[in-house]
C-alpha cells in the first residue's frame, strides 16, 4: 500500500475501536535486504497522522542514538533523525522536537519463535518519543523481526494500537500473532522498493522490463 491508503485503513480501524496492534511494515528500507534503516518516509507520515499509542522501531542513526545519550533520560530536545546514508533515496532527516525516554546499551536475546535467544547488540540505544509516537533509535542496521526490539528498550508491542517496523516479512511470526491487521507499505522511500518506477535510474537501458512493461 501507499502510505497515504496504509493511514487512511489505519485511521478507520482506530475509529471502530481497534484493540490489538495495527502493523505498518516499513517494506521499502528493510535491513534484512539491504536497505539502508534509516528511510524516514513512512515514520514522517505516522507523526504527523499522530497516531495514538504508537511505536517504531528501529531507525538506524548511531549520531541520534549518541545525541540521545548525551542529551540524557528525560531531557527534551530538537533531533535530527535518520535520511543520513543517503539523502536523495531515503528522504533526509527528520527535525524533531521530543524527550528521550529511554536509554540502553542496545543488547538483548531474541524470544522467537524465529531465533529464539540469540544475542542482538544494536549498539548504543535510545527511545526518542515525539507526541504520542515512541521510536527506537539504534546505532546498528536490524530488521524488526522479534518483540525485543521494543521490550529491550520498555515499550510493550502487545498493549500499543500501531505499530511500525522496519521489515519485509519476517516480521510476521512475531508479531502475526498479536496483530489485529497487518498493512505493508511500499511508498518508495528505500532501495529495496518493489516500486522500481519509483527510483530514480541513471544507468539503465531503455525498454527494460519491469521498468516498460512492452
Amino acid at each position: 500500500y501507499r502510505i497515504d491508503e496504509a493511514l487512511a485503513q489505519v485511521k478507520s480501524a482506530l475509529a471502530k475501536g481497534v484493540q490489538a496492534p495495527i502493523i505498518l511494515a516499513d517494506y521499502a528500507d528493510n535491513p534484512g535486504g539491504g536497505g539502508y534503516g534509516d528511510a524516514t518516509k513512512l515514520l514522517g507520515a505516522m507523526i504527523e497522522a499522530d497516531l495514538p499509542d504508537a511505536a517504531f522501531g528501529t531507525i538506524y542513526d548511531p549520531e541520534a542514538a549518541l545525541a540521545c545519550r548525551n542529551a540524557g533520560l528525560g531531557t527534551t530536545f530538537r533531533l535530527e533523525l535518520g535520511g543520513k546514508v543517503d539523502p536523495a533515496v531515503q528522504g533526509g532527516p527528520l527535525s524533531l522536537m521530543g524527550t528521550v525516554t529511554a536509554i540502553t546499551d542496545g543488547t538483548f536475546a531474541m524470544e522467537g519463535p524465529m531465533t529464539r535467544g540469540t544475542r542482538v547488540d544494536m549498539g548504543p540505544a535510545a527511545v526518542f518519543s515525539v507526541g504520542r509516537l515512541d521510536i527506537v533509535v539504534a546505532s546498528a542496521r536490524y530488521q524488526n523481526y522479534d518483540k525485543m526490539f521494543f521490550k529491550s528498550v520498555g515499550i510493550d508491542p502487545e498493549k500499543r494500537k500501531v505499530l511500525g517496523v522496519k521489515s519485509a516479512h519476517h516480521f510476521r511470526a512475531a508479531y502475526g500473532p498479536i496483530a489485529s491487521q497487518i498493512i505493508v507499505v511500499d511508498d518508495g522511500g528505500g532501495v529495496t522498493s518493489r516500486n522500481y518506477k519509483d527510483l530514480d535510474y541513471k544507468n539503465v537501458r531503455r525498454p527494460v522490463f519491469p521498468l516498460d512493461m512492452d
